[in-house]
């Protein structure tokens, strides 16, 4: 595929890329396959995550700017735009677990989601641990219903759950 084939994505004008200074440099992030255009100054905007640091490494006039990544494509626009504008905003049709693991994995503090998007994303993250609670739970119950006071009270709780419980009930 060459480079006029390739799918891209990137702040366009009039046919071309912008960048914040003539000194500033392109990146390519290649992600699943499909290909971004970034500037370096703005990933070094915050130089704590996984992309700012890949921008303090990277020297101007470096030949090699192409960076490749397997993660999910979803984010990665408004991860983008994160570096572009200072603002997160999520995609509403994406799993709060799935949204955390992909800032985790680019290293990016979930406090940084825009206020419009932060309480759908806690509320997601929210069913998500009551579902985990809920497994835990039965799980735990599970343990207890095998435990020799747990049958004795299954048995006093519930006749008729076992064979001996259900025995002793009819042997009068």
């Amino acid at each position: 595929m060459s480079h006029e084939q390739e799918e891209t994505t990137g702040a366009l004008v009039s046919g071309k890329r912008t960048l914040a200074s003539p000194n500033d440099e392109e990146l390519q992030l290649v992600v699943s396959g499909k290909t971004y255009w970034i500037s370096r100054s703005a990933l070094m905007s915050l130089p704590e995550t996984r992309l700012g640091h890949l921008a303090l490494q990277h020297k101007p006039g470096d030949s090699s700017r192409r960076y490749q990544f397997e993660r999910d494509t979803k984010m990665v626009n408004p991860i983008l735009n994160l570096y572009r504008t200072g603002e997160l905003h999520i995609p509403g049709d994406m799993c709060g677990l799935a949204i955390s693991r992909e800032l985790r994995y680019w290293g990016i503090d979930s406090r940084l989601i825009s206020e419009c998007c932060f309480k759908r994303f806690k509320e997601t993250l929210r069913e998500v641990l009551i579902v985990e609670e809920l497994d835990s739970a039965m799980k735990t119950d599970s343990v207890a219903k095998d435990s020799l006071s747990g049958q004795i009270w299954l048995t006093m709780e519930r006749p008729g759950h076992s064979f001996g419980s259900w025995a002793s009930n009819t042997s009068c």
